[in-house]
């Protein structure tokens, strides 16, 4: 492991599969500078990002937008996050995410998209295995991951990595 800038690793990953892509698709960037640096692995995190990137530009298709953001935030206590009931620990998180527009995830999918070789496309090449390995990737770091969709107006995937030593007041308070 090493300490890496998440803000950087998640421009210069996402930058770098911009190349080839169709004129009407942009990249949106609204990351805190506050952020820490993370102790990690940063191929690991190099290959969550790409995973939600690649997901994210197959919902969008020749035209739309996807967005990354990033912030501190503070549990004040542990609890449970509705409507996907995920357990959250008390403590400082980094949360990114990646917000496609898009058709949005189906509500009937979307308590199985991080399940291995789940896929909704009709052809599967590639055995619906890029979503549960994100999400093995965040349960690594001891992290939470959670989809958000509506229907017709796209998706969004927070992933939400704990951190120990961070001086800086968080900029949100996630209520139970």
């Amino acid at each position: 492991p090493m300490r890496i800038q998440l803000n950087d690793l998640l421009r210069d990953t996402a930058l770098g599969l911009q190349d080839g892509l169709p004129g009407a698709v942009h990249f949106e960037f609204s990351l805190d500078p506050g952020i820490p640096q993370l102790k990690t692995f940063p191929r690991r995190l190099t290959q969550l990002v790409k995973i939600l990137t690649q997901n994210s530009l197959e919902a969008v298709g020749n035209k739309g937008t996807v967005r990354y953001t990033t912030q501190l935030v503070f549990r004040k206590k542990a609890g449970v996050i509705k409507p996907q009931y995920i357990h959250l620990p008390k403590g400082r998180y980094i949360e990114f995410a990646v917000h496609a527009t898009g058709g949005g995830i189906p509500a009937d999918e979307l308590n199985d998209i991080f399940r291995p070789f789940y896929s909704n496309k009709i052809k599967n090449d590639s055995l619906g295995m890029g979503l549960f390995v994100a999400y093995s990737i965040v349960k690594d770091l001891n992290g939470e991951i959670i989809a958000r969709s509506n229907e017709g107006l796209g998706s969004s995937f927070y992933v939400y990595i704990p951190i120990e030593d961070v001086p800086e007041t968080p900029r949100k308070v996630m209520p139970l």
